[in-house]
């Protein structure tokens, strides 16, 4: 049997440039600043309601939030 020679110094340059560009890559496509919200802005008028909107039933909170106070000293 016949040993197969594997050149271990090109398998791992190749997987050290491969490694390099991937990370270029990424590096590359990261955003560096988060974008800005964009606003639609409209100038303010006066005008009929166009669209109404109708409901039946009870109406449930989604988050309750319990709203208190605290004093100190004399009353």
């Amino acid at each position: 049997m016949r040993k197969i020679s594997i050149p271990w110094k090109l398998v791992s340059w190749l997987a050290l440039a491969s490694a390099s560009a991937a990370g270029y890559a990424f590096w590359t496509k990261m955003p560096t600043e988060r974008a800005a919200p964009k606003y639609k802005t409209e100038k303010i008028d006066r005008g009929d309601i166009v669209q109404s909107i109708t409901a039946n039933g009870t109406l449930n909170p989604v988050v309750v939030v319990n709203v208190g106070t605290q004093i100190s000293g004399t009353i």
